[in-house]
């Protein structure tokens, strides 16, 4: 999936203050299931990562649904 090269980068370490890793995170390492039911209607709140928090009301932007894009 190319939209994870723009927002997670290459390698899934994303990009500070903008978008949450990938690698090395409790929320793609934990049960598989989470990671579809997270990208499928994605995901529109305030989420930590690895410690960090991303909030969209501080200009993060929200994990857009891949639901629509079949």
């Amino acid at each position: 999936m190319r939209e994870f090269l723009t927002c997670h980068q290459e390698r899934g370490i994303g990009i500070p203050k903008l978008s949450p890793p990938l690698n090395e995170s409790e929320w793609v390492t934990g049960d598989p299931a989470r990671l579809t039911k997270l990208a499928l209607p994605g995901i529109w709140g305030k989420i930590t990562v690895n410690g960090v928090e991303f909030d969209p009301a501080k200009g993060v932007p929200v994990m857009t649904s891949f639901s629509a894009m079949s």
